[in-house]
């Protein structure tokens, strides 16, 4: 046959596939049509009859004469996939070759199964990939396929199970996941359900305070939907397919599997409960507890036993059939007599075992008082519902226990497993009193929960069965019990013989026995419901953590997830597409250098104060709109691919971090929820969901729908949009304040960046000597964290190197020369270190910034300090013959103070007031020597530490110690004995009198103090100052919560909030302390700000007393940020939430700031998720082109406050309120300036006439019984009498004063209390004496 012309005979009648139906299983009619491969061909004069034509391994030869090359390997694979029964093909020629491609599922009618039973290596995996290259090949419209194309026809090919949603990622799915349908049953069977979901959405929960929002009650009523009846559901791993016909099959993407019916998998009984941050799971938790509370949990399903519901009432005392049956079993076919009831139940016995296995909704421990007999209720607690657990052997199948002989000890009796109503909780420990507070806050006492604390005994399996339907232990108490996890000693044979008292009518033992030492008390209950607060946990792959090891041994019915984070990165958040290029990276780093050499200040003349205000002319800017490398980058066109300009067709990859999340998603499934298919089977998440996504080509075809059907089957999550349309939040300010550095900074940051340029050009920027090369990632990574620290404030002692650099300069100098003449280093490098040596010979010829580094504290300037005080007081950590220093933007001249040692000063200040020069030198000169001896005290102990370490050491090699060189030998030397000298010096001069403890009424007492005109200005830390500032000015009215990951900076200012007076909690790596730090933050008035390392903001905790926030330097990743945000904007908030993140401008900060937005606007990575700072390559080209900065701008705060208490204003915790003459209460009966007590003045005040009221209220431990002395505006009084306690709401007598001191209107008791023991519900009451009294 020629190849120019060529006939097809035997052609398809349009109605043959139709002839043979019934008798033909491979009939086209059973066959899904899939689309039409449209190829070119070559042949001119082609005979086809007009007809389709059937496709086979003959007509492939003679077709293949008249395809080009690139497509004779699609004729074969189209050869191969027919005749494994994979496809069925027809063709019809005309100007181009159509071929309708037919897909013959797996599960084909009368084939016996054969089309299941191929070889996977010779059959199925080379078929998987011939199938693909079809597939991507197919054109599925109706035009193609009805063979109407002409020469000029160009149809866009459309993929078998193509989607837009393949192209979507990982957070794109979870950020559109539809929110939760309820159901609705209609057989009679589910009434119980539907009665359920009723009361639920009507909010008929008995025992919950709380109202819900809408959003959450659907949240609850599909939890227990999915309980109740979970049902059954089409296989999330298929993707329903509809062919050219309109007719439906499922294709499994990775393997490519065709089915014609649905494929159905039994839903799993729990799942995920990830709604937004802070829209509360907590109380969705709660209601569903106690939606379901009177539900018990049914025995563990076996196909072979049918596992009765037992009381040990009804075991061994009720006739019915079910109780005999497992009684006989259990005793192994014997008879005897004492097993054999004796007597009919009486209608008591009956009801008892009914209450125990039916609990009634309202609760049987509530009505527990009115039960007529006292033993009666005994008799209910100790009737425990249970069933028998016996084991299976092998192959699955039970032991044939009846049949064994009952001296056959080699068999294991069953082991009985205790039903239960009640939930068991873990959460995180810092959350532990947390959920004790919501539980107090949303339930009534209706619920019985128990918290286990960490060292804290388990109760019995029965008492917590029984009495209890909540307990509570952290993460860390239940890994404690993996300890105890053999569960051998619970198989017996071994009946209970407890006895039933003599006086009872009821036949019910007093159990005592049952607990077994080795086996923890969690693996005798048959669990009703395991919740996993913060779950993000259950997706550990390491299943040989204590904690999964323990869960997989539990037996629990329903288990759950909670978290706002299902893995690490899906959080709500989407990033776009693409990543900048190197040279882009290049041309603006190069800009920046040519800038910054030439001297150009940065930000221009636009300067920024503490408002927002342009200095320069007084108008409104936006502190962020002052950017240089913002405004550089903004002149380059930046290779980006935008988003909505892409391809439709362009496939997004997926990244090796996805690739984890998946793995953490597929260990939740598999390990934690058991979803049946894939805790059957623990691969097929790999190969089902996972390979194909990872594909090296991008996503396979219908592979992003199936994992999108697998997290809607599992999820519980509403829409944004959808909770919004309920909840309305305050609005929130999210703005990034860019401060310019302290003087002394600059110097810190350009050595640091000298040292950057040096390795540089000595390296030549090659071999591993390069700080940038890949086996320095450890050395990257401390020299960022090392000048992200810089820009809040750095020391050290070595000076950075900068005296050995510059010892060595001339011989950098001339080895750069030499480089630069053979081309080794580019003349930017060279001009780069020239100036590297500039900076650092600065930098090292100012001797302030040198003794700067001496000490690791961040020093603030002190004005108007007399010199001999100073001298005194600063002696030990800058040089004696230090004198004033003076800023270049100002000629005052100040004195650089330690926050310690102002703490210190004020302190005693504000205590002796009237001290004179002399008595504060000397003061002074004490605590300069207690902290020497200290120090030295210290270093002792550190030397003593090793030098113990050491002998042991020895002893351990067999070498004798030397006698007398013991730790207390060592400790105790003349610095000890010096120390408590010192000690007992300082307190004799606090003891001292200074003569105003004898003044009951003077005028101005603090401006008579010599040290009345000193004033604290700015530290030597930008940063900080914006902070005190911003406290200074909004924290009478607004708390803060600031974060930093760096437990260094949180120090910083904490040493400067205790110098203001600012009570503050900060809690350092101690978890078990956060949580009570934080149940304090939230309840009292007097702590005014939260200092929070950024590792603690995911971890679930309410800080909504708190509306500011401050981040202390830029977030790298976005969803760590936007989880500590939520820390305080949730649902609770009442204020509007400011947040601000400061940046140091023209350094990495800023770059930070602007590479991470490009990201957020569609410009990075695509996977929800920014790589590792040091791994991202504009960073990384960031660092390696060092930017010096020059000398500062004026700096936008200016800090400034007085040493000791205003006269001119009354303050309260540090914060200044002019104009307002409201009391301050003397230190010495608990209300300090400082506002280091837990008590606050009223803030309301009443107009009478002339005269203002105003209350203060002062702490009972704080009250003496002799007097209460107060203070307002100008006036110093004191109150004789003590005033007696009343109770709350009643009026005192007026308390007696000196002739013209303020009238005391009257005086009355009240009382505050926090929750401290959530078991036991305790309060611990504070008693506070409420003072009311007018100023004329």
């Amino acid at each position: 046959m020629s190849t120019n012309c060529i006939a097809f005979s035997s052609p398809l009648s349009e109605d043959h596939h139709h002839s043979q139906v019934d008798v033909d299983p491979y009939d086209l009619s059973h066959f899904l049509p899939a689309g039409t491969l449209v190829l070119p061909i070559a042949a001119t004069n082609i005979h086809c009859f007009g007809h389709w034509h059937t496709f086979c391994a003959e007509t492939e030869s003679d077709l293949a004469k008249l395809m080009q090359p690139k497509h004779k390997s699609l004729m074969r694979g189209l050869r191969f996939l027919t005749s494994q029964k994979f496809l069925a093909a027809t063709f019809f020629c005309s100007d181009f070759l159509m071929i309708r491609v037919y897909l013959i599922p797996f599960d084909l009618a009368r084939v016996e199964g054969a089309l299941r039973r191929r070889n996977e290596t010779a059959i199925l995996a080379p078929a998987r990939k011939l199938l693909r290259d079809v597939f991507s090949n197919l054109y599925c419209d109706p035009e193609s396929w009805q063979g109407r194309i002409h020469t000029h026809y160009s149809p866009m090919a459309n993929h078998l199970m193509s989607s837009k949603l393949d192209r979507q990622s990982f957070v794109e799915i979870y950020n559109t996941l539809p929110s939760p349908v309820l159901r609705t049953f209609d057989h009679k069977y589910f009434s119980d359900v539907n009665s359920l979901t009723d009361a639920i959405l009507r909010q008929s929960i008995v025992g919950l305070r709380t109202n819900l929002y809408s959003y959450q009650c659907r949240s609850v009523a599909f939890m227990a939907q999915q309980e109740l009846h979970p049902g059954s559901s089409t296989d999330p791993l298929y993707v329903r397919v509809q062919g050219l016909d309109d007719r439906s099959f499922f294709v499994q993407p990775g393997t490519l599997e065709v089915l014609e019916n649905s494929p159905m998998a039994i839903r799993t009984p729990g799942g995920i409960l990830c709604e937004e941050l802070g829209t509360g799971k907590t109380v969705i938790i709660l209601a569903l507890i106690l939606a379901t509370m009177d539900r018990l949990s049914t025995p563990k399903e076996s196909i072979l036993d049918p596992r009765p519901i037992l009381t040990p009432l009804a075991l061994h005392h009720f006739p019915s059939p079910q109780f005999r049956d497992a009684l006989q079993k259990f005793m192994r076919g014997e008879r005897r007599a004492e097993n054999i009831a004796s007597r009919i139940p009486s209608l008591t016995e009956i009801l008892l075992h009914h209450a125990r296995t039916h609990p009634p909704p309202s609760g049987v421990r509530q009505t527990a008082e009115t039960f007529p007999v006292s033993h009666l209720w005994e008799a209910y607690e100790h009737n425990n519902p249970y069933y028998h657990h016996y084991e299976e052997d092998e192959d699955g199948r039970l032991e044939d226990l009846p049949l064994r002989a009952s001296h056959d000890k080699a068999l294991n009796g069953p082991r009985v497993m205790y039903l239960t109503s009640a939930t068991l909780i873990l959460v995180p420990t810092t959350l532990l009193h947390q959920w004790v507070n919501e539980i107090n806050k949303h339930c009534d006492d209706r619920l019985a929960f128990l918290v286990v604390k960490d060292k804290q005994e388990l109760p019995s399996a029965q008492a917590m069965a029984s009495h209890f339907d909540l307990i509570l232990m952290s993460h860390t108490r239940f890994t404690q019990e993996a300890k105890r996890m053999d569960v051998s000693g619970l198989h017996t044979w071994t009946p209970c013989r407890c006895p039933i008292p003599q006086a009872s009518s009821v036949r019910v033992p007093r159990c005592t026995c049952g607990n077994v030492p080795t086996t923890s008390p969690l693996l005798q209950v048959r669990w009703k419901r395991l919740v996993i607060d913060e779950g993000h946990i259950a997706s550990v792959k390491t299943l040989e953590t204590n904690l999964m090891l323990l869960v997989k041994c539990i037996s629990v019915q329903y288990k759950w997830i909670v978290t706002g984070t299902p893995t690490t990165n899906l959080m709500g958040l989407r990033f776009g597409e693409g990543s900048a290029s190197s040279e882009t990276t290049q041309s603006i780093l190069k800009a920046l250098q040519q800038k910054m050499l030439s001297g150009e200040k940065s930000g221009g003349s636009r300067v920024l104060d503490v408002n927002g205000l342009d200095s320069s002319n007084g108008k409104q800017e936006d502190s962020t709109s002052t950017s240089s490398i913002g405004a550089v980058v903004d002149n380059f066109e930046l290779q980006y691919p935008d988003e909505d300009s892409q391809a439709h067709n362009e496939t997004r990859r997926w990244t090796e971090q996805d690739r984890k999340d998946l793995v953490r998603l597929g260990n939740m499934l598999g390990n934690f929820l058991e979803v049946p298919q894939f805790a059957a089977k623990s691969s097929l998440f790999n190969s089902h969901v996972i390979a194909p996504l990872m594909s090296k080509s991008g996503p396979l075809p219908g592979s992003v729908r199936v994992l999108r059907q697998i997290m809607e089957s599992v999820m519980i999550r509403h829409r944004v949009e959808d909770v919004e349309s309920e909840v309305t939040l305050p609005p929130m300010q999210q703005e990034t304040i860019l401060l310019d550095m302290d003087p002394y900074a600059v110097m810190t940051y350009n050595t640091m960046q000298s040292s950057i340029v040096i390795n540089a050009v000595d390296s030549e920027r090659v071999g591993s000597d390069y700080l940038l090369h890949p086996d320095n990632v450890k050395e990257l990574h401390q020299t960022i964290e090392n000048m992200s620290q810089a820009m809040f404030w750095h020391v050290d002692d070595m000076l950075f190197s900068v005296d050995e650099r510059l010892e060595n300069a001339d011989e950098y100098m001339k080895r750069s020369a030499e480089k630069l003449a053979e081309g080794k280093i580019s003349q930017e490098d060279f001009d780069m270190l020239r100036k590297a040596l500039e900076v650092s010979n600065a930098a090292a010829c100012n001797t302030i910034w040198r003794a700067l580094n001496m000490h690791p504290n961040i020093f603030s300037r002190v004005y108007n300090i007399p010199e001999p005080i100073y001298r005194a007081w600063s002696s030990g950590y800058l040089p004696d013959g230090l004198g004033h220093a003076s800023d270049i933007h100002g000629s005052d001249p100040y004195f650089l103070m330690i926050p310690e040692r102002l703490k210190n000063l004020r302190a005693y200040l504000i205590k002796k007031p009237l001290s004179s020069v002399s008595s504060i030198i000397n003061y002074g000169i004490t605590v300069a020597e207690e902290d020497r001896y200290r120090y030295q005290v210290n270093m002792d102990r550190a030397l003593s530490g090793k030098s113990r370490n050491k002998q042991e050491r020895k002893r351990s090699k067999g070498s004798p110690s030397k006698p007398g060189t013991t730790l207390t030998a060592v400790v105790k030397t003349n610095s000890f004995a010096k120390l408590v000298e010192t000690q007992t010096k300082r307190k004799a001069l606090e003891a001292a009198d200074d003569g105003s403890s004898r003044i009951e009424v003077h005028n101005n007492l603090y401006s008579s103090s010599p040290m009345a005109g000193v004033e604290l200005r700015n530290t030597t830390s930008a940063k900080l100052n914006y902070i005190l500032n911003e406290v200074q000015l909004y924290a009478s009215k607004s708390k803060f919560l600031i974060f930093s990951k760096s437990p260094l900076t949180l120090m910083y200012i904490a040493e400067a909030l205790a110098v203001m007076g600012i009570q503050y909690k900060h809690t350092i790596q101690n978890l078990r302390a956060l949580q009570h730090d934080v149940t304090t933050f939230e309840t009292s008035e007097a702590y005014r700000v939260f200092l929070m390392e950024l590792k603690h903001g995911a971890r679930g905790l309410n800080l909504v007393s708190a509306s500011r926030v401050i981040f202390c330097e830029p977030v790298w990743q976005a969803d760590v940020e936007a989880q500590a945000i939520k820390r305080v904007h949730r649902i609770g908030q009442i204020s509007p939430v400011s947040v601000k993140t400061l940046a140091i401008r023209n350094t990495h900060e800023e770059f930070i700031l602007k590479r991470r937005d490009d990201l957020k606007r569609g410009r990075g990575s695509s996977s929800g998720k920014l790589p590792e700072l040091a791994d991202d390559l504009s960073m990384r080209d960031f660092i390696a082109h060092p930017i010096f900065l020059p000398n500062p701008e004026p700096p936008i705060v200016q800090l400034r406050y007085p040493l000791l208490p205003s006269v001119s204003s009354s303050t309260f915790n540090g914060v200044q309120e002019n104009n307002v003459s409201s009391l301050v209460v003397d230190p010495s009966t608990g209300f300090s300036p400082s506002g280091s007590e837990t008590s606050q003045p009223s803030t309301s005040s009443t107009a009478q006439g002339a005269t203002t009221v105003r209350t203060i209220r002062i702490p009972a431990q704080k009250r003496k019984a002799s007097e209460v002395p107060l203070s307002t505006g100008s006036t110093y009084i004191t109150i004789r009498k003590r005033v007696s306690v009343q109770t709350a709401g009643a009026v005192d007598r007026p308390a007696e004063l000196p002739s013209g001191s303020l009238q005391v209107l009257g005086a009355s008791h009240e009382h505050s209390g926090d929750v401290v023991d959530g078991e036991t519900q305790s309060q611990v009451k504070k008693a506070r004496t409420v003072v009311r009294f007018a100023s004329p």
